[in-house]
């Protein structure tokens, strides 16, 4: 256009530089049946225009639109990203919960047998390591049976968990508990020699003695 400014180096050097960056984009995209793109072939005589008759104008708008489908593209990409990462953080939960569930006894919430043979199985072995006293303690109900004969099973479920709740809150820090199966109980404790385990125990059985389930 008359009176417009002449292009610039710069403005022309930004342009092969596009034009030769979305050049390896098409080798990549395997699209080979597009001509090189340039706009600085000496053996065009209007720099605006390459061997083809195409000016950069065009091409840049070709370019425009490649740009557009990659971020189309890109843009699908990133939704099937998250909706993988939201599936696996879902299968993570899911893995947790059936972690958590074969772990755990389904009618007080307490450990079971299966965590507590895990527990003193590290326990034992932290124990022999730092040469840290271990003790493990178990604990009955007495004359459940008689509870669960005459009373009913419902009731005698009843007073499991009232029991897990009343040894649970007054355990010493860092004890472990777990339902082993029927009325028994166990407890680990760490760091904890016989007297004091003698103290703790008598403490808890006169606890639970003095509740009504």
């Amino acid at each position: 256009t008359e009176g417009a400014p002449a292009p610039t180096a710069v403005a022309e050097v930004s342009i092969d530089e596009l034009l030769q960056f979305i050049s390896q984009i098409y080798a990549k995209l395997g699209r080979d049946d597009r001509s090189p793109l340039t706009t600085s072939d000496p053996t065009i005589a209007d720099p605006a225009f390459d061997a083809a008759g195409e000016s950069a104008v065009d091409r840049i708008e070709v370019c425009s639109q490649l740009l557009g489908e990659i971020d189309s593209t890109v843009d699908e990409l990133r939704r099937r990203l998250n909706r993988a990462e939201s599936l696996n953080h879902e299968q993570d939960l899911q893995l947790k919960a059936r972690s958590l569930e074969s772990n755990t006894d389904a009618l007080t919430g307490l450990a079971n047998r299966r965590s507590f043979e895990q527990q003193f199985e590290n326990r034992c072995q932290a124990a022999r390591n730092s040469h840290c006293p271990l003790v493990v303690a178990i604990l009955d109900i007495d004359h459940f049976k008689a509870i669960n004969d005459t009373r009913g099973h419902h009731v005698g479920d009843a007073v499991l968990r009232g029991l897990s709740k009343v040894l649970s809150a007054d355990l010493p820090e860092g004890a472990f508990l777990a339902r082993c199966g029927g009325e028994e109980f166990a407890i680990l404790m760490t760091g904890i020699y016989l007297d004091q385990t003698i103290e703790i125990v008598d403490r808890l059985r006169a606890n639970v003695q003095s509740k009504q389930f």
